[in-house]
C-alpha cells in the first residue's frame, strides 16, 4: 500500500513538473495584444494600445510595452497556470494563463484594477 501511494505521489509531481515545463516553452516569445474582454464584451485595442506586447525570454526575463510604458524584469511560474512578473522596482504582478496555444495566449492579471479584464495576445 505504501508503495502505491508513493508511486501515485511521484506520478503527480512529474505531471506538475511536465506541465510547468510545457507552459514555459509555450510562453517563450513575443506576444502582441489582439483584443481584450471587459465583463465578456470584446474590445479592440485603442491606437495607444495597438503596439502593446509582452516578450517572455528563455532566461526568465521579460519585456512589456503597455499604453506607452516600457517595463522589464523577471518572470516565474508558480505552479499550474500561474505566473508572476517581477518588475525592476520589485513590484510583483501575478497572472493566470487561461489558455495558450502555439499562436494565442489568454491571460487574466490578478489585480484589483485588471481582474475583470481578460487579455488576448497573438504570437508574433
Amino acid at each position: 500500500m505504501y508503495r502505491i501511494v508513493l508511486l501515485v505521489i511521484l506520478f503527480l509531481i512529474s505531471l506538475s513538473l511536465f506541465s510547468q515545463k510545457s507552459l514555459k516553452s509555450k510562453l517563450i516569445g513575443k506576444w502582441r495584444i489582439q483584443n481584450y474582454e471587459v465583463f465578456g464584451e470584446v474590445h479592440q485595442p485603442s491606437l495607444k494600445e495597438s503596439n502593446d506586447y509582452i516578450l517572455f525570454k528563455t532566461n526568465m526575463f521579460f519585456e512589456a510595452f503597455s499604453e506607452g510604458y516600457h517595463d522589464k524584469g523577471t518572470w516565474r511560474l508558480n505552479g499550474g497556470t500561474k505566473i508572476s512578473l517581477i518588475v525592476d522596482n520589485n513590484e510583483i504582478l501575478d497572472a493566470t494563463v487561461l489558455q495558450i496555444t502555439s499562436d494565442f495566449l489568454t491571460i487574466k492579471y490578478n489585480t484589483k484594477e485588471l481582474n475583470y479584464i481578460i487579455f488576448h495576445y497573438k504570437k508574433q
